[in-house]
């Protein structure tokens, strides 16, 4: 009898141990597959950021039937914003003429937020606030906005230049720097010479000498620039 018991309880121990054994494989292999997987979506989530970028521009881009231009009222420097008398022009000409209306729009000085790192300020703009995102770097953001409000919705919309070039580079719409422009088309720029596009504008002139841009979030504000033709800074055009 006692015999039986002990190898009753002996059979019982053996049990234990397996059971024992096969959790501790059974959470091992959870935890590998869990930390695979966090490192795939990490790298997915990444792909279409650029780590030296202004955090604003790692927000998820808006799909464009989700924008909305922004009624005047709610933009206390909203007087006119170029948006009325642009029928009979063309689709380029318009683009142009609403970048050329904005030049010296700038940052609220009254809205802002501050960054906690640099100290430096964000002011409200139409263009961010266009976007659902007020107080992010907004050079990409202005050139959507007139890019939206010339009917040009087949273009996607983007809040970071280097993600939007990829997007429209994927679209097939980013055309090489060797391309001769026309006013109304869309510049994009690599400044830092990175093979990655961080600034854009409206070109508004050309000339076989220059090209005269308008660019959004220079020094804070809306502004005119010029660049020599054949710039090595010019990494590509959107021709709308």
């Amino acid at each position: 009898m006692n015999n039986k018991i002990t190898q009753a309880v002996a059979r019982l121990r053996v049990e234990k141990t397996k059971r024992r054994r096969l959790l501790s494989i059974v959470t091992a292999l959870g935890v590998l597959v869990g930390g695979n997987v966090f490192w795939e979506l990490r790298s997915i989530g990444t792909a279409m950021t650029d780590p030296d970028a202004d955090p604003a521009y790692l927000e998820e881009t808006p799909a464009v039937d989700e924008l909305t231009a922004v009624p005047l009222e709610e933009h206390p420097s909203d007087t006119d914003p170029g948006l009325s008398d642009l029928t009979g022009m063309t689709r380029k000409e318009m683009i142009a003429r609403l970048a050329e209306a904005q030049c010296g729009e700038a940052e609220s000085l009254t809205d802002f937020e501050t960054d906690p790192e640099t100290g430096q300020q964000h002011g409200v703009t139409r263009y961010g606030t266009w976007y659902n995102n007020p107080y992010g770097a907004w050079n990409t953001m202005f050139v959507c906005w007139c890019l939206y409000n010339a009917g040009a919705e087949e273009i996607p919309c983007g809040s970071g230049c280097w993600a939007w070039s990829v997007s429209l580079t994927e679209a097939g719409l980013l055309l090489p720097a060797d391309t001769v422009p026309e006013r109304g088309d869309v510049l994009l720029l690599d400044t830092d010479l990175d093979e990655k596009a961080d600034r854009c504008g409206i070109v508004t002139a050309v000339t076989e000498e220059e090209l005269t841009v308008v660019e959004g979030d220079l020094d804070d504000a809306v502004g005119m620039c010029s660049y020599p033709a054949g710039d090595e800074r010019i990494l590509g055009y959107v021709a709308v």
